[in-house]
């Protein structure tokens, strides 16, 4: 445990996970510091790690944002100090079964 949570905001009381509704402006630009490979469901996983309003957030990558990386030319294990654009669009959640917000990579620079 560290410093008492900020109750003028709700950044403390957020997960390490950025999520959609957690972003005041589209598009999303990050920066990557940190990049893992982890297993999540038997399948490898690319998670990233970034600034995000004074804390260090995580956005895992996708099958279809990782494809984006790929047709940028970029290995993954590259893609720190990359700038990475995402836009929010509505995907279906396979267990919900209903449409829920989704970031999009839309640029690799």
């Amino acid at each position: 445990m560290g410093e008492q949570p900020n109750l003028n905001n709700w950044n403390d009381f957020s997960g390490e996970y950025l999520k959609p509704g957690d972003i005041k402006v589209f598009p999303l630009v990050i920066v990557p510091t940190k990049i893992d490979a982890i297993w999540k469901e038997n399948k490898p996983q690319i998670t990233l790690s970034f600034e995000y309003e004074g804390r260090v957030r995580k956005l895992g990558l996708n099958k279809t944002n990782q494809d984006v990386v790929k047709k940028a030319g970029v290995m993954p294990k590259d893609i720190i100090g990359k700038k990475l654009s995402f836009s929010k669009i509505q995907v279906r959640n396979p267990q919900l079964n209903k449409m829920v917000d989704g970031f999009m990579l839309t640029k690799v620079e």
